[in-house]
């Protein structure tokens, strides 16, 4: 999510979605088996600041202000996007586990709600 106040926030879960643990309350997900809590752990990860554009070098940049990974807290995020009609496709650079990784993630605008298409 973007907002125009220059405040952004990603939220990705693993397809399919862990299950487990499927407590309901704070004090059963700190209960539950560990392998469980490290599943859930593994396979979603968020973060949320704010963000800017550079459209001449097609760059954008999340300031990470909070983070699932709290070592991130503070990076600059440099993204490479591309507009292409409703959707925004941005490409981020990594070095993980010793192999350099390209990854991209495709964001579809929505429409105003009850807007008609």
């Amino acid at each position: 999510m973007y907002d125009r106040s220059g405040w952004m926030s990603a939220q990705i879960v693993s397809d399919p979605p862990v299950t487990a643990p499927d407590a309901g309350s704070w004090e059963a997900i700190l209960a539950a088996p560990q392998t469980d809590k490290s599943k859930a752990f593994e396979n979603y990860y968020a973060y949320c600041g704010t963000w800017t554009l550079d459209p001449a070098a097609k760059t954008g940049t999340h300031p990470i202000q909070h983070s699932l990974r709290p070592g991130e807290r503070g990076d600059d995020a440099v993204r490479h996007f591309e507009l292409d009609g409703d959707r925004l496709v941005l490409t981020a650079q990594s070095h993980e586990m010793g192999e350099d990784h390209e990854r991209k993630l495709v964001w579809q605008r929505l429409s105003p709600a009850g807007a008609v298409k």
